[in-house]
């Protein structure tokens, strides 16, 4: 289960980088295109993570299962808590892929020039002039500030470490 949580952290990366610069790719002379561009690759980036969770999910739960199974407490107490550390990074890991779905669909919102639900508010279109507009949009176009990713990214990596210590304090153990 490491290995796939592991995995999954190159998609985080490149979802990370393409949530980046979308500000920027709004502000652009050829904004729909560039819009278009990232929201095919966060789709992509998006799909692989989902489809990577369940199984990781289950390898969890496996986990869960072999503590049940043993009669050394402490190695049963051990095994929860590598599984509860992997949790945590689980559950960040599917936020994060349900955000990234959000985010697409908020940018075939803001290309059509549509109100953006998630965040209710109307979403200017594609180079439009911030002077114009009756809300901030660069606040609305921090992406990766209004998902708090960074934050998410911390709790991955805390609770990759956590589960790593803890893994490896077991098998010394043994």
């Amino acid at each position: 289960s490491a290995t796939t949580l592991l995995s999954n952290d190159a998609e985080i990366s490149y979802i990370d980088f393409t949530l980046g610069g979308l500000e920027k790719h709004f502000r652009a002379f050829n904004s729909e295109n560039l819009l278009h561009d990232d929201r095919i690759r966060l789709m992509a980036y998006g799909k692989i993570l989902a489809a990577q969770l369940q199984p990781l999910q289950d390898e969890i739960n496996a986990l869960r299962r072999t503590a049940a199974l043993t009669i050394d407490p402490v190695k049963a107490k051990e095994a929860r808590d590598v599984a509860a550390a992997l949790q945590r990074a689980y559950d960040k890991q599917r936020q994060i892929a349900l955000d990234v779905q959000s985010v697409v669909w908020a940018l075939v919102d803001a290309t059509a020039g549509k109100t953006n639900t998630a965040i209710n508010t109307s979403v200017p279109g594609p180079g439009s002039d911030d002077a114009n507009m009756s809300f901030s949009p660069t606040a609305m176009r921090d992406v990766k500030s209004y998902l708090k990713f960074q934050n998410q990214l911390d709790r991955i990596g805390d609770a990759e470490s956590v589960a790593a210590t803890l893994a490896g304090a077991a098998i010394d153990g043994c």
